[in-house]
């Protein structure tokens, strides 16, 4: 209501965020105040906490995204891994994990398994260019691009060994790195490690944390 001045008599629950939102500022400076938001829609997919220009995303089917929207103001780049960023990662990570057990967000109701925090052995989404191959149709040089997802599918799993830029940026799909995670899940409300998650294996996104507690180690 303090965006239109308007007064009330009432008492509302809540905070009022009016003056954020009409600040020409583009990332809140309220210092110490940890924001959190959630998808509410049909079939919610991430849950976030925001401080102090940083946004943590944990979402279904993907590992956690860390903005660091004082460098990226398009959150474009992903700083979870960056080792001067674990402090607020961590504490932007704990306060949103003890926020959605504690009021089993929309986000909960969808799945009961999510990465907390960056699994040890992980795909690049980025695409891989492979070496050019002849084209016997047009007799030109064409160059294969592939994503990670094909190996196995579209593309043998042979190429795994013929090229070195597919090992290095598809490790889990070529099978080349298995080694668990030191982070944690959050695994049917309980936050867990993989000395915890051995009767968890039957999903595939604890496979992928724990690929040695899982025991499929060059079964990928």
């Amino acid at each position: 209501m303090g965006i239109g001045n308007a007064s009330s008599a009432g008492t509302f629950q809540g905070v009022d965020g009016s003056s954020e939102l009409l600040s020409s500022e583009s990332i809140s400076r309220n210092e110490g105040k940890i924001i959190f938001s959630f998808d509410a829609g049909n079939a919610p997919n991430w849950a976030a906490a925001i401080k102090d220009g940083y946004k943590l995303v944990i979402s279904r089917n993907d590992t956690p995204w860390l903005f660091d929207m004082n460098r990226d103001h398009d959150e474009l780049i992903n700083y979870a891994t960056s080792e001067w960023h674990q402090p607020i990662f961590a504490q932007l990570r704990d306060v949103l994990t003890g926020a959605m057990i504690k009021f089993q967000g929309p986000l909960l109701e969808q799945t009961s398994v999510l990465y907390l925090d960056v699994p040890a052995c992980l795909d690049l989404d980025d695409k891989v260019h492979l070496n050019s191959r002849r084209n016997s149709s047009t007799r030109r040089n064409e160059r294969l691009t592939i994503f990670c997802d094909d190996i196995g599918v579209r593309i043998s799993k042979g190429r795994c060994m013929g090229f070195e830029q597919v090992r290095q940026q598809c490790p889990v799909n070529c099978g080349t790195c298995c080694m668990d995670s030191h982070g944690t899940m959050l695994v049917d409300s309980q936050v867990k490690g993989c000395s915890s998650l051995s009767t968890y294996c039957e999903d595939n996104l604890v496979t992928a944390f724990c690929p040695q507690t899982c025991n499929v180690c060059g079964q990928q």
